[in-house]
């Protein structure tokens, strides 16, 4: 090959490392910014919404607890279609096998009462409405 050829190569490697390392830093910039943005978010709706005082739950032990996290953003859904009168958060009843069962939401409506376990992880859910457990 000769070295004229070689030139141009090595100018478009060059060009094509720099173009895809910026491309790089922009989009883990853009990223960071979303994550500060919906983080600031949570903050917000976490004191706007009730759920702290409802819950009892505070930002820090919310939103490091993928549970509880779990749980927020469903009453936060649940805020926008009922009022917060309406909803319910962390239940307990005495149990039938144990000593006392959670209900995480409760929302009562004209339609009924919608009783809401959160899990706020990957994969199948099996069970019926036959199960004892």
């Amino acid at each position: 090959m000769s070295k004229k050829r070689r030139d141009q190569l090595d100018i478009f490697d060059l060009i094509f490392g720099v173009s895809f390392t910026l491309w790089y830093l922009v989009s883990q910039v853009i990223i960071m910014i979303a994550k500060i943005l919906m983080f600031g978010y949570d903050v917000v709706t976490i004191y706007q919404s009730g759920y702290k005082e409802k819950s009892g739950n505070g930002l820090l032990k919310t939103y490091f607890n993928k549970g509880l996290m779990g749980e927020f953003r469903l009453y936060r859904k649940l805020t926008r279609v009922a009022p917060r009168s309406n909803i319910f958060t962390n239940i307990y009843i005495p149990g039938k096998h144990t000593t006392h069962t959670e209900l995480d939401l409760v929302l009562i409506s004209d339609r009924g009462i919608l009783l809401y376990e959160v899990k706020n992880y990957g994969g199948s859910i099996y069970g019926s409405k036959s199960d004892v457990y």
